[in-house]
């Protein structure tokens, strides 16, 4: 049969008689489901001998009901999360957490019971060590846990090791570890602040202390943290930030706007070409060579003119291209600040560029209809030629 972590603590609990310091001395008389689970802790090696009232006997021969006793090996009942004391737990999980597990000093089974303070302690030292050791540069896993951690000129390292002694510190300050873990997983700048925080900090203590100075000593610690990113913040100013991005969003609205403003020269050649040509027409003879000539000079002006929209169009391309990284980059920038802070920033960001994104569609718009003139105005001279040969050829015959 499987062995149950329950069933052993029931095993323990209710027929201890003594123990040493390397076994539980148990006496019973079993029952069929517990000589089952005696003959399985036997076969597992948790069990150093069985005795009756005549002696030494084997797992096969206990019989329903006959008082035995029994030897259990403390070591090897751990393997299946049973420990006998609260210390000794930590020791043997110093970096992770059993799923499940059973302390007879404190009478706590995990997972049944509500969390008692030790408990919580010791989670708040795993998360600790879990939270060290992202900021490790690299580490070294020969002999425990050891972080090597670097930033620019500073560096340090020390081994993490998460004892009873040295986590007994962290459950009044239960919260500040959180804060400290989220602000490192969370924000960039926080993350540096902190990590060049902790270096200076275990600078101060020899390799073998550093880690169970910092537990001891981790609210002071963590009040240098935030006052170092406090004054970072110092230096950042909301109001400055928005003048700097309203700056970027009238910039932007003037390039955009020249796109037409400046080409206007340009454009008013359109009709004057147009009235010129229209006028040197030939209607008496439709395609007579001035004609064509004419026809000819209409489209490779339209073509020149063609060209011009795709460069401006090119521009207004750039012009959006240019927008959306500056939004990215400006976020980018001020990822550090704090959240509220930033959603606020990211609405004043998009509704600043609501007029540039219609600034954009207005312009392409208008440079459609520029395109549409253009071409129009030769296709305009075709259609007349045509409609005059048709009338003088056509109205002829007719009459």
């Amino acid at each position: 049969m499987s062995i149950d972590l329950h069933q052993i603590t029931t095993l323990v609990k209710n027929h201890l008689t003594f123990s040493d310091e390397k076994e539980y001395h148990i006496t019973l008389s079993p029952n069929e489901l517990q000589i089952s689970l005696l003959q399985s802790l036997d076969e597992s090696g948790c069990i150093e001998e069985f005795s009756d009232h005549k002696g030494i006997i084997f797992a096969k021969n206990i019989k329903v009901g006959e008082i035995i006793q029994i030897k259990l090996v403390r070591l090897r009942l751990e393997r299946f999360g049973f420990y006998d004391t609260f210390s000794r737990f930590v020791d043997g999980n110093a970096l992770k957490a059993r799923e499940n597990f059973y302390l007879l000093d404190l009478e706590y089974m995990h997972g049944d019971d509500e969390q008692i303070d030790p408990i919580k302690a010791y989670f708040a030292g795993l998360k600790l060590s879990e939270c060290l050791n992202t900021l490790a540069t690299f580490k070294n896993e020969d002999d425990g846990l050891t972080l090597y951690l670097m930033l620019e000129k500073s560096a340090t390292s020390l081994k993490v090791l998460n004892s009873a002694q040295t986590i007994v510190g962290l459950l009044s300050i239960e919260q500040e570890v959180d804060s400290f873990c989220i602000g490192i997983y969370e924000n960039v700048e926080r993350k540096k602040i902190y990590q060049k925080e902790l270096i200076d900090f275990l600078n101060d203590f020899d390799f073998n202390q550093r880690y169970e100075k910092l537990c001891k000593n981790f609210n002071t610690f963590y009040q240098r943290c935030e006052s170092a990113y406090g004054f970072f913040l110092s230096d950042f100013s909301y109001g400055k930030l928005k003048l700097e991005l309203e700056n970027a969003v009238l910039d932007y609205s003037k390039n955009i706007r020249s796109i037409i403003n400046d080409s206007q020269n340009k454009l008013i050649a359109i009709p004057a070409a147009f009235l010129i040509a229209s006028s040197q027409l030939s209607l008496e003879n439709p395609f007579s060579g001035k004609n064509i000539l004419i026809i000819i000079s209409s489209f490779v002006f339209s073509t020149l003119i063609e060209i011009f929209i795709r460069n401006q169009e090119s521009s207004v391309t750039i012009f959006a291209d240019n927008i959306k990284n500056y939004k990215t980059t400006f976020d980018f920038k001020n990822r550090s600040v704090d959240r509220r802070t930033n959603n606020s920033l990211n609405d004043v960001i998009n509704k600043s560029f609501i007029s540039i994104d219609k600034e954009l569609d207005h312009q392409e718009t208008r440079l459609n209809i520029i395109r549409w003139v253009n071409w129009s105005m030769s296709l305009l001279l075709v259609m007349t030629i045509l409609i005059s040969y048709s009338l003088l050829n056509f109205g002829e015959k007719g009459g």
